[in-house]
């Protein structure tokens, strides 16, 4: 994946979820070893590239998806202390796999950490909306998800439409399982004209 800046670049690979969904390998298991490497890696190794076997994104492409959030959740306790959005960042993510797992209540308990008051109100996305949407989707509150998307349409930003696309794909295959919704064709909505 391309890298752009930090900021649009996060909001672009958390819009297209965990990274690409796979069958789990017998190659899931999580050392302590494997721990302990991830402590040493920066957040853009750790969360936004496959750099080591053991690190969120390796296991999250590898469809070993609560290997990714016991990663995820070992390295935001004992791993470099991160700054406040990539700390949200991480935490979406662990949501995503959580729910990619099939434990979308708990991936509603954890997306909320990714709420973020640091962002000015001119900001390229509504970020807060999007994890909002997220977690209307794994608590299954309809009325939530279509108020999400409609507040992302309203601000006509690139990032805000691609978030309202992806929560427009959730929301067409609402009573499926996240992982499902989020990977089918079935559930991709219309390309606009």
């Amino acid at each position: 994946m391309l890298f752009i800046p930090f900021l649009a670049a996060a909001s672009l690979l958390i819009a297209h979820g965990p990274p690409t969904a796979a069958a789990p390998t017998s190659a899931c298991g999580l050392t302590e070893a494997g721990k302990v490497a991830n402590r040493t890696l920066d957040f853009h190794a750790f969360d936004q590239r496959p750099t080591i076997p053991s690190n969120a994104r390796s296991l999250g492409n590898a469809g070993c998806y609560r290997e990714a959030a016991e990663a995820t959740e070992d390295y935001l306790a004992y791993g470099p202390i991160a700054k406040p959005g990539e700390r949200a960042i991480m935490a979406f993510h662990m949501a995503q796999y959580l729910a990619s797992a099939g434990d979308e209540r708990e991936a509603a308990r954890i997306v909320p950490l990714g709420r973020r008051d640091d962002l000015p109100a001119d900001y390229h996305i509504d970020w807060n909306s999007f994890v909002a949407g997220m977690r209307a989707f794994f608590v299954k509150d309809r009325p939530s998800l279509d108020r999400s998307i409609a507040t992302l349409r309203a601000r006509k930003t690139q990032g805000d439409d691609m978030n309202a696309r992806a929560l427009e794909r959730l929301g067409r295959c609402f009573d499926r399982p996240y992982n499902d919704a989020w990977e089918s064709d079935a559930c991709a909505p219309p390309k606009a004209p």
